[in-house]
C-alpha cells in the first residue's frame, strides 16, 4: 500500500512540475512589412487625406443638423453649462466670438441668461489651454492661431 502511494505522490509532482507545451501559432507577415518606402509614403499620405476629408465632412454636418435639432430638445430645467457645452462643440473661435456667438443662441432660447454668464460657463466647461503661444503677455484665450 505505501508503495502504490508514493508512486502516485510522483505522479502528482511530475504533473505538477512539468507544465504542458502549448503550440504556438505563427504570425503571418503583414501587408505593410512588404512594402517599399516610397509606397509606404504615398499610403501614408492618402490616409491623411482621406482623414482630413472624413473630418471636413464631420464639421459639416455639425454646423448644419446638430446646433439646431439637438439644441431644441433641451428642456427649461437644462443647465447653462451643458447647453454651453452643446454649443461650443467643436467650434474654433476665439473667446469673444465664441462668447459672443453662444449669448445670442441662448438668449433665443432663455432669455435670462447674460453674457458675463455665458463667458464664466465657456471658460469653465472649455478650459481652454493653449500652446505654442510666442508672446508671454499674449492673452491665451483670444488666442487665434
Amino acid at each position: 500500500m505505501d508503495e502504490v502511494s508514493t508512486v502516485n505522490e510522483n505522479e502528482n509532482r511530475k504533473t505538477m512540475i512539468e507544465p504542458k507545451k502549448l503550440n504556438k501559432r505563427k504570425r503571418e507577415p503583414t501587408a505593410i512589412e512588404n512594402l517599399t518606402s516610397e509606397e509606404k509614403e504615398s499610403q501614408i499620405s492618402s490616409l491623411n487625406l482621406e482623414m482630413k476629408g472624413l473630418f471636413d465632412y464631420f464639421r459639416e454636418v455639425m454646423d448644419k443638423s446638430k446646433r439646431t435639432d439637438l439644441f431644441s430638445g433641451f428642456s427649461e430645467c437644462s443647465s447653462l453649462n451643458s447647453m454651453v457645452a452643446l454649443l461650443m462643440e467643436e467650434m474654433s473661435l476665439p473667446l469673444s466670438k465664441l462668447v459672443d456667438e453662444i449669448y445670442l443662441k441662448l438668449k433665443e432660447k432663455t432669455e435670462s441668461v447674460t453674457m458675463v454668464a455665458v463667458k464664466s460657463a465657456v471658460v469653465s466647461v472649455g478650459q481652454r489651454v493653449s500652446y505654442g503661444v510666442l508672446n508671454v503677455d499674449a492673452d491665451v484665450l483670444e488666442d487665434d492661431s
